[in-house]
């Protein structure tokens, strides 16, 4: 398990955009360790980042669409 700083650190977004990507299922979901305490699951993270294209294609209007999608 990895604390928000880490998650952070290897999505390289903040902490709003991290917030959007997981509701709209495109980040792992964070898990609750305590009762004001989260955690990502260090292999899901793992995995999206592996799994993370290295440079984005979208043209202009593509991204301003994802970008109102969520």
């Amino acid at each position: 398990m990895i604390r928000l700083a880490e998650v952070l650190s290897v999505a390289g977004c903040s902490e709003a955009t991290l917030w959007r990507w997981e509701r709209a299922g495109l980040f792992p979901r964070r898990r609750r360790i305590g009762l004001r305490a989260v955690a990502w699951d260090s292999e899901e993270v793992e995995e999206w980042r592996r799994t993370r294209p290295l440079c984005s294609t979208a043209t202009v209007g593509e991204v301003g669409e994802v970008r109102a999608a969520l």
